[in-house]
């Protein structure tokens, strides 16, 4: 499955374009502020984790999180940053501070980008969101059946067990 850039897919806030435009919106500004080249990589992930006890659910939590890292180089020196925030101003702010750091360390003949000689630039196109596809009922039902199958397994080789919680993510 091809993930369409326009939109978020799923419980995503992102799109895949939105997240390419803040990698590229980070290089552009780095190159601004005077760095010889950079790398950025913005992501974001989401999931569903619901946990049961004594055959009850007891916890339900929807997480996530969007990041960008950034990698700068410069007269022979690198610097790296990273931010949870992806709005304009901190990420220039960011840029700012791994061209800072880069300007701080010792210079290092290996610190560039690699040679495009040496990256797969041609590859198969991949699933860039694999969402698991299960709602939180399946979710609670996956939970409950391993809570069960572990007390099974307890009373099978004689042992009287207590699971403390299980739980089932997507």
């Amino acid at each position: 499955m091809t993930t369409n850039s326009d939109r978020p897919l799923g419980y995503l806030l992102h799109s895949e374009g939105e997240l390419l435009e803040v990698a590229e919106r980070a290089i552009a500004y780095a190159r601004t502020i005077g760095a010889e080249a950079a790398s950025a990589l913005a992501s974001e992930n989401a999931g569903t984790t619901m946990k049961v006890r004594d055959g009850s659910a007891f916890s339900a939590i929807r997480d996530g999180g969007h990041s960008l890292s950034i990698a700068i180089f410069d007269q022979g020196r690198a610097g790296q940053a990273s931010t949870q925030a992806l709005d304009r101003k901190t990420v220039e702010q960011t840029v700012e501070m791994a061209l800072a750091i880069a300007r701080q360390v010792e210079p290092d003949s290996d610190a560039g980008l690699a040679d495009p000689s040496w990256l797969a630039i041609d590859t198969p196109d991949v699933n860039l969101f694999a969402p698991a596809g299960r709602d939180p009922d399946e979710l609670l039902s996956a939970a409950l059946e391993i809570e069960a199958a572990a007390v099974e397994r307890g009373r099978a080789v004689g042992a009287d067990i207590r699971v403390d919680e299980a739980a089932a993510m997507s």
